[in-house]
C-alpha cells in the first residue's frame, strides 16, 4: 500500500533531486527529453522557475511523501487560449510501482481543472512504456490518433489524451 503524496512547487533546495531524476538514463528512452543535463542547467532552471504557468509556460511539481521526494510532475506547453497543457511524470527508480504516480496524476488533474480551468491534459507516452500507458488509462485518459500530420514525434511515441 502506498503512502499519501502531495504536490508542491520546486524550491532552490530541490535542484540536486531534479538533477538526479533528469539524469536517470533509464528514463531517456521513454521521454521526449534526453539528457544528460549539467548541474548548472538544472540549477538555473530551478532558480528561474516562477511557479506561474502563464509566465513560464510550464510548472514543475515535486511529488512528496512523509518520507521525502519521490519524483516530479510537470505541466508543460500550457495554452491559456485553448485551455490545455501536457502532463509528464518521473519517479525515482526506488519509488516506482508503489501507487505514487496515480495519486500525483489525480492531484494534477484536479489542479488543472479547478485552479487553471483547463479543459484537456495530454500526455506523450512511448508505446512500449506499459506502466505509463496503464497509469494514464487508469486516470481516464483516452488514446487518440498517433500524431497530427506534419508533426514528427521521436520514434516510438504515441499521444494519449
Amino acid at each position: 500500500m502506498s503512502h499519501e503524496v502531495w504536490l508542491r512547487l520546486m524550491d532552490p533546495n530541490d535542484a540536486e533531486t531534479v538533477f538526479q531524476i533528469e539524469n536517470d538514463a533509464e528514463l531517456w528512452d521513454v521521454t521526449t527529453d534526453h539528457g544528460p543535463y549539467s548541474r548548472r542547467v538544472i540549477t538555473d532552471f530551478v532558480l528561474n522557475s516562477t511557479g506561474d504557468i502563464a509566465h513560464d509556460g510550464q510548472m514543475r511539481f515535486m511529488i512528496e511523501t512523509a518520507d521525502g521526494i519521490v519524483g516530479t510532475l510537470d505541466l508543460t506547453d500550457y495554452d491559456a487560449f485553448h485551455r490545455f497543457a501536457f502532463v509528464g511524470i518521473a519517479l525515482k527508480k526506488e519509488n516506482r510501482r508503489r501507487g505514487y504516480a496515480g495519486q500525483a496524476v489525480a492531484q494534477a488533474i484536479d489542479y488543472a481543472r479547478k485552479v487553471l480551468s483547463l479543459h484537456k491534459l495530454y500526455a506523450l507516452i512511448h508505446k512500449h512504456n506499459t506502466p505509463s500507458l496503464q497509469l494514464f488509462r487508469k486516470a481516464n485518459f483516452t488514446e487518440t490518433e498517433t500524431f497530427p500530420h506534419g508533426y514528427e514525434p521521436p520514434e516510438g511515441l504515441e499521444e494519449v489524451c
